[in-house]
C-alpha cells in the first residue's frame, strides 16, 4: 500500500485535525506542496526526478535552490551520512494511536543517537523569518512528532530560501523548550482524534485535499505557540 493511503495518523493530518477542532475549512495548500515535493525529489531522490513534472514550476529556482544545499558542507556531511526519506510506522505511547511518518534525512540511523533533519522551502528572506514560519506552520510539532517515532535526541530544521540564496538552521534538543511545545501540540491533538474518533474523517479530507466545516467538529482553541 502506498504511504500516503496508510490508516496511520500523519503530522499533515494533525494539521487537518486541528482544522476539524477548530471549526474551519481544510484546504490543502496544492502549489506549495507541488513545489516542496519536487524539491524534496530532486535533492533526496534524485534517481526519481523528472524535470516534466517542473511544469508550471520555476525549474530555475528548484536548481538554484538545489546548488545552495549541495554546496554547503554541513549540508553535504548530513547527506553522505544519512538514511533518506525514511518511512517510520510507530504507535505514539500516550494514545496508542498508529503513527506514521517520512523522515528527510536520519543521521546516524545506526547509532544510539540517531537525529532527524528536515528541509523546508521557504520565502523567509533571514532566520528571523524562517523562526517565524517555524511558529506559523507549527514546525515546532512536527519535529516533536518525527523525533519521537525513532526515539531521536536532536533534531535539525533547515529553511532554504526561495528569495534568497541561504539557509536557515534550526538545531534542537528532544528536550528543549521548542520541541517540548510541539509534543504537548501533537499530544493535545491526538488525544481529540481520539476522543472524538475522527480518524475516517481526516483520512476522507486527506484524500481529497479539503474539507468543509461540519458537524464532526469541536469548536475549541487548539495548543498556541509559546517561546521559552
Amino acid at each position: 500500500m502506498d504511504y500516503y493511503q496508510l490508516p496511520r495518523i500523519s503530522n499533515s493530518d494533525l494539521t487537518i485535525a486541528m482544522h476539524l477542532i477548530t471549526h474551519t475549512p481544510y484546504r490543502k495548500p496544492e502549489t506549495a506542496f507541488r513545489f516542496g515535493g519536487v524539491f524534496h525529489e530532486l535533492l533526496l531522490e534524485p534517481e526519481k526526478f523528472r524535470a516534466e513534472s517542473c511544469e508550471e514550476l520555476d525549474i530555475r529556482l528548484l536548481y538554484r535552490m538545489y546548488r545552495t544545499v549541495i554546496s554547503n558542507q554541513y549540508c553535504q556531511s548530513l547527506l553522505q551520512d544519512s538514511e533518506k526519506e525514511k518511512v517510520v510506522l510507530w504507535q505514539e505511547s500516550t494514545t496508542e494511536i498508529a503513527c506514521k511518518c517520512k523522515l528527510d534525512l536520519i543521521v546516524d540511523p545506526n547509532s544510539e543517537t540517531p537525529y532527524v533533519v528536515d528541509f523546508k522551502t521557504t520565502s523567509a528572506r533571514n532566520l528571523s523569518a524562517f523562526l517565524n514560519c517555524c511558529r506559523m506552520y507549527h514546525y515546532d510539532r512536527q519535529m516533536a512528532f518525527y523525533a519521537d517515532s525513532i526515539g531521536a535526541k536532536q533534531v535539525c530544521l533547515i529553511g532554504v530560501s526561495k528569495k534568497v540564496k541561504r539557509l536557515f538552521f534550526v538545531q534542537k534538543y528532544a528536550t528543549s523548550a521548542f520541541v517540548e511545545e510541539g509534543r504537548r501540540k501533537y499530544r493535545h491533538l491526538l488525544r481529540k482524534v481520539q476522543e472524538r474518533d475522527l480518524f475516517e474523517t481526516i483520512y476522507y479530507a486527506r484524500n481529497n485535499g479539503s474539507h468543509e466545516s461540519g458537524s464532526t467538529q469541536l469548536n475549541e482553541p487548539c495548543p498556541t505557540y509559546h517561546t521559552a
